[in-house]
């Protein structure tokens, strides 16, 4: 999850972190820390990164039509929370990516429940994809839920999605960090695996839906059962 928070108010940063961090505990969060609303600007566009979720201080800064417009634009920015001592401050910033206010001082008896909410449904929804270019020049995308694992295959990667395979100028260390949130885990030296469509398991294959065998190396046996089986026996990862 990546949470950008634009403030000069060091206590109010402190707060958010850990709120943040109680509430998202099993996921890992990248903080983005600005004040200076063109340097926010800029470097986004330099990184083309992806945020979640976007909390802005209105307080000492000067919030104008012209920055309102830089986030509402903003293909990287899929939400605003808006914090400010007044609650008239607030609602004149109201855009369609606005998803909740905040008045201060924020402290520990704050309830961010609405807010933390919408974004555990965002977060749910949102499909996350990998790129890559085919032979034709091509950028195609993959949804990660459809992939059912991925096979190292030297520096690349194999990847079996619906009915087909692509192979990607990805590795497998790569491919493994970017889908770590997701239902993937390792299985073998050389496969993750989609945990959502396994339908068997023992201690040297596991059986996929889509009629796939794929080995299990004796070194991640234990760890992938202890990750996947919960108290029901259901698989499940956890």
């Amino acid at each position: 999850m990546k949470v950008i928070v634009f403030t000069k108010d060091i206590h109010l940063l402190d707060m958010i972190r850990k709120k943040m961090q109680i509430e998202f505990i099993n996921r890992e969060i990248q903080f983005f820390i600005f004040s200076d609303i063109r340097k926010m600007d800029k470097n986004i566009r330099l990184k083309n990164e992806s945020i979640d979720i976007l909390f802005c201080d209105l307080d000492g800064i000067d919030f104008n039509d012209r920055m309102q417009k830089r986030i509402e634009k903003s293909n990287s920015i899929d939400n605003v929370v808006y914090i400010s001592e007044t609650y008239g401050e607030l609602t004149r910033c109201f855009l369609n990516k606005t998803r909740g206010f905040l008045t201060k001082p924020i402290n520990d008896d704050i309830n961010f429940g609405d807010v933390f909410n919408f974004l555990k449904e965002h977060i749910n929804d949102k499909i996350e994809t990998i790129g890559y270019m085919d032979y034709g020049g091509k950028k195609k995308k993959i949804n990660i839920k459809q992939i059912k694992y991925i096979k190292a295959i030297g520096r690349y990667s194999k990847i079996k999605y619906e009915d087909k395979t692509v192979t990607i100028s990805k590795n497998l260390g790569n491919l493994e960090k970017k889908l770590k949130e997701s239902n993937f885990l390792r299985v073998h030296r050389s496969y993750i695996v989609n945990v959502l469509f396994i339908n068997k398991i023992n201690n040297q294959e596991v059986y996929l839906s889509s009629g796939d065998k794929i080995p299990v190396g004796a070194k991640y046996y234990n760890e992938f059962l202890k990750n996947i089986i919960d108290s029901d026996g259901f698989v499940t990862k956890k």
